[in-house]
């Protein structure tokens, strides 16, 4: 029995060094890329599933997901799938609505809304006239 604890401890020991020259060299291992994008991937899951994330959220929250799983692969095979790639670059490609879009888009509902308004105050004043 204390012989496999001693082996258990070798290997541990071994692990931790390991761990230790990965840090110093500022090198995430294998292990940690697979924690990192299970991390990310609940997080991104978490996300999605709130129904309360906006699209420009959603679509952040899956690219930071896709480079975490970039990032695994490539320390697991050496490279990264062209599967993953493809979906990265059409994330990165989709862009946000122009600002000047959006106030032109908030100004004409407004005016739409004034208008409903102001057609319906006239009408009760012919109607109670």
């Amino acid at each position: 029995m204390s012989g496999l604890r001693g082996s258990i401890d070798s290997a541990s020991s071994s692990v931790n060094q390991l761990s230790r020259a990965f840090q110093s060299l500022g090198i995430d291992s294998a292990n940690v890329m697979t924690k990192k994008r299970q991390d990310a991937e609940r997080a991104y899951a978490i996300i999605r599933e709130s129904g309360i994330a906006t699209a420009g959220e959603l679509k952040k929250a899956e690219l930071a997901y896709l480079e975490a799983v970039a990032r695994e692969q490539e320390a697991l095979t050496g490279a990264v799938s062209i599967e993953n790639k493809k979906r990265i670059d059409s994330l990165k490609a989709l862009k946000e609505p122009a600002a000047e879009f959006c106030t032109a888009w908030t100004d004409s509902v407004q005016a739409v809304s004034t208008a409903i308004s102001n057609a319906a105050q006239k009408m009760v004043g012919i109607l109670i006239g």
